[in-house]
């Protein structure tokens, strides 16, 4: 038996959380709630992976400031640390299982500009043929976003390599900003990935 397309007007912000705590407070207020489409459910979702600095207590302390200001969070802990990619097959996981359609995933540390997500997720939903959209840090501003010189230079030259490999054109390979349609997700078995 098949089962129901995921709804698209609940929408996850999800910030994975590794040792972010001086990080997330400035990230997560740059955020312009009021700007989100106002027909979006929109959650927010933070997991620390098992960070060693006070990501946690922050985490719960943003998440008790918004809850007391109307917005949906949820906040979970990876009990010992499953790496990045760990924290993304979980919110795949969490988004399944919560009927979340849309998710965004932005980065702790504000090298993305949360202040996109509002035009990122209306530009995102208006061309239903996307199933997943790149925010890119390369085309503009990443240095003076705090990325680090030589992760900047890594990132051009894996970026221009695995364009040659897949015949492809994008301007980062590597983003931490990404917009997924869900439901394009369930049938890809990414729990085998490594």
């Amino acid at each position: 038996m098949e089962s129901k397309p995921l709804n698209e007007t609940n929408f996850c912000i999800f910030i994975p959380s590794y040792n972010a705590g001086r990080f997330l407070g400035k990230t997560v207020s740059r955020i312009p709630w009021d700007e989100i489409p106002s027909d979006l459910n929109t959650r927010l979702v933070f997991i620390d992976n098992c960070s060693q600095d006070n990501t946690w207590e922050v985490i719960n302390q943003l998440k008790d400031e918004l809850t007391a200001q109307g917005y949906r969070v949820d906040a979970l802990k990876n009990e010992t640390n499953i790496g990045y990619g760990g924290s993304i097959k979980r919110i795949y996981d969490y988004c399944i299982e919560n009927d979340l359609g849309l998710l965004a995933i932005l980065h702790a540390d504000g090298q993305y500009s949360p202040e996109e997500l509002p035009r990122l997720v209306g530009e995102f939903r208006a061309e239903p043929a996307y199933k997943m959209f790149y925010g890119s840090r390369l085309i503009k501003g990443a240095l003076e976003g705090g990325m680090p010189r030589y992760k900047y230079y890594a990132n051009i030259v894996l970026t221009w390599l695995q364009n040659q490999i897949m015949r492809s054109n994008l301007s980062e390979y590597h983003s931490g900003y990404r917009f997924y349609r869900v439901e394009a997700l369930k049938p890809i078995p990414y729990h085998a990935n490594s």
